[in-house]
């Protein structure tokens, strides 16, 4: 999206409304996302820089939620805004714990995919799935 700021302009209520309006219509859990092979390989990347870690130095659950974002299984829009948070804040405990970059980088470039932020970044993939009954 092309956003006033980004153009150094004032942003517009009108616009910002619309666009949240919009955020607020989807359903997190019933659109899945398929990352792209551009954010599959970092995904992967940091899925290996963290794989032989212990639990003291990052959380296992979190080491599962990476897992399975790399392997390239769609995974719901809520699941992936979760374990990508979650990733992050592992990843940066474990580099300041260890000393080792390598899953702070891999987790950057794919943060960078994810966000359009690279020269040759694709848009994320977003499947709508058919509608299914909630029980109250």
């Amino acid at each position: 999206m092309d956003y006033a700021r980004d153009r150094g302009e004032r942003p517009n209520n009108q616009v910002a409304k619309r666009i949240m309006s919009e955020a607020e219509e989807i359903d997190g859990d019933r659109v899945k996302i398929k990352f792209g092979p551009e954010v599959m390989k970092y995904l992967k990347q940091l899925h290996n820089a963290i794989r032989g870690a212990d639990h003291e130095t990052f959380d296992s659950d979190v080491q599962h939620l990476v897992g399975y974002l790399a392997s390239g299984n769609p995974v719901s829009i809520n699941s992936a805004v979760y374990a990508l948070i979650s990733a992050g804040t592992e990843v940066d405990k474990y580099a300041r714990k260890t000393g080792d970059t390598s899953a702070r980088d891999a987790f950057g470039l794919a943060a960078s995919h994810i966000l359009g932020q690279t020269a040759d970044a694709k848009p994320v993939t977003a499947l709508l799935l058919p509608a299914v009954a909630r029980s109250r």
